[in-house]
C-alpha cells in the first residue's frame, strides 16, 4: 500500500524536478506523515510542512531529520489548519502542494485563492489525491470489496509493521490522539470543475489532468470494471506562466 503511495508522489515530484527543470521553496499544506515531502527534498526543495495535528508533524520532522545526513535542504515545521497559515503567510513559494487535504476543508475555494497568491512567478500549484465530486448509488458487491479491501489494509498494516499497527490502536484508543482529524472529510468529495475554474482565475494554466480510482493494491484493480460507475480520485498540476 505505502510503497504505491510513495510511488505515485515519486512520479508527480519527477516531472517538476526533471521534466519541468525546477527546484525552490515547497509548501506542503496537510503534510500528514511527510511522505511527499521525504520526496520533495530528495529532488533539491526546501520544504515547509503545515498540518493541524502536531502528532502528525512531529513524525514528518522525524522522518526528515533522518533524510538531512544525505540531502542537504532547509525545512520549517507549522502545526496550524492550512487556512489560519494561509492568512498569516507572507512567504512565497515555487511549489505548494495539497495531498489529499482539500476535502477535509470547509471552503476549500477560499485556500486555493490564498495559496494562489503565495506562488512565484513560474511556480506550480499540484493538488493530489482527491475525491471528485460525483454521488453515486454503490452497488452491493462495490461495499462487499470495499469491506475486503479495508480489511486487507489493516492486516497489511499488521504483518508489514506490527510495532506501527499496535501505536496507531492504542493512539486512538487510549491516548485519544487527534488522529480522528484525518477522518474528517465531505463524503461528496471536492469539485473538480470548480478548482481549475479557480486556478484559471487566478491566472494559472492546468497542464496537467488525471482521474483514477484509487486501491491500495494491484489485487484490487482487477475489478476496476466493477467500479467503473463509482467515485474517483484525482491530480492536477497549475502554472502561474509569466514570460
Amino acid at each position: 500500500m505505502f510503497k504505491k503511495v510513495n510511488t505515485l508522489f515519486d512520479s508527480i515530484i519527477r516531472y517538476f524536478s526533471v521534466v519541468a527543470r525546477m527546484d525552490g521553496d515547497a509548501l506542503d499544506c496537510g503534510c500528514g506523515t511527510g511522505i511527499l515531502a521525504s520526496n520533495l527534498v530528495r529532488y533539491g526543495f526546501n520544504v515547509d510542512l503545515v498540518d493541524i495535528s502536531k502528532e502528525m508533524v512531529d513524525i514528518s520532522k522525524k522522518k526528515l531529520n533522518k533524510l538531512k545526513q544525505q540531502y542537504k535542504f532547509k525545512d520549517n515545521y507549522y502545526v496550524s489548519d492550512v487556512e489560519s497559515f494561509l492568512e498569516k503567510n507572507k512567504k512565497k513559494y515555487d511549489l505548494i502542494c495539497f495531498t489529499a487535504v482539500l476535502h477535509h476543508i470547509e471552503d476549500y475555494i477560499n485556500v486555493l485563492n490564498q495559496a494562489c497568491k503565495y506562488l512565484k512567478p513560474n511556480g506550480y500549484i499540484i493538488i493530489i489525491d482527491e475525491p471528485e465530486l460525483k454521488e453515486v448509488n454503490r452497488k452491493w458487491y462495490c461495499k462487499i470489496l470495499d469491506f475486503i479491501e479495508g480489511n486487507y489494509i489493516n492486516f497489511y498494516r499488521f504483518i508489514k509493521n506490527p510495532k506501527h499497527a499496535i501505536n496507531f490502536i492504542f493512539n486512538r484508543k487510549v491516548y485519544n490522539i487527534d488522529v480522528d482529524l484525518a477522518e474528517y472529510h465531505s463524503k461528496k468529495g471536492v469539485n473538480q470543475n470548480e478548482i481549475m475554474q479557480t486556478l484559471e482565475k487566478n491566472e494559472l494554466t492546468i497542464t496537467n489532468y488525471n482521474s483514477y480510482i484509487n486501491h491500495v493494491s494491484s489485487f484490487f484493480e482487477y475489478f476496476n470494471f466493477l467500479y467503473k460507475n463509482e467515485s474517483k480520485s484525482f491530480w492536477l498540476a497549475a502554472r502561474k506562466i509569466i514570460e
